[in-house]
């Protein structure tokens, strides 16, 4: 009975895993916005506070107030919000399980390439897991025996 139940949730399972990833590569994408956000502001205000250096004018310290008291914390703690989410989500968790599911639906390229990816952004734990796994799964189509791959001791089977 908890084989069935596990095999008719997989695929609700496999949705909710790549609504994960995608949430994740979105946040990642925001992030990375965030951070160009910041680096034009600092842009700004060197390029203010070079004009300034030359002349005094109000309408540029003003420009500089704004850009080193406001815009610029403003862009930061945007930047802090963004990279805490993107530390709180476990996505070479979610990733490692992917790679299970799809080796267990016999999808060996797939999985090879989402092992890839544990290897690339995951701990060193994960990614010497992720390592022996591909090396499991490269042993298997070589001469076709089906091989357990690894998993971490809280993954359901």
């Amino acid at each position: 009975a908890a084989i069935h139940r596990r095999r008719q949730r997989t695929a609700e399972e496999k949705t909710q895993l790549e609504q994960a990833t995608a949430n994740f590569l979105r946040i990642e994408a925001d992030y990375q916005e965030a951070e160009r956000q910041e680096l034009e502001i600092r842009r700004s205000i060197n390029r203010v506070k070079a004009r300034l250096l030359d002349r005094m004018d109000d309408r540029l310290e003003r420009e500089y107030y704004r850009l080193l008291r406001i815009d610029l914390p403003a862009a930061r703690e945007r930047l802090g919000f963004l990279k805490t989410r993107l530390q709180s989500l476990n996505y070479p968790g979610v990733l490692e399980r992917r790679a299970l599911i799809a080796f267990r639906f016999r999808e060996l390229t797939a999985a090879q390439n989402l092992y890839r990816e544990v290897i690339r952004r995951g701990p060193a734990e994960q990614g010497a897991r992720a390592r022996r796994n591909i090396e499991l799964i490269r042993r298997m189509e070589s001469d076709g025996v089906l091989r357990q791959l690894e998993a971490p001791a809280y993954f359901e089977r």
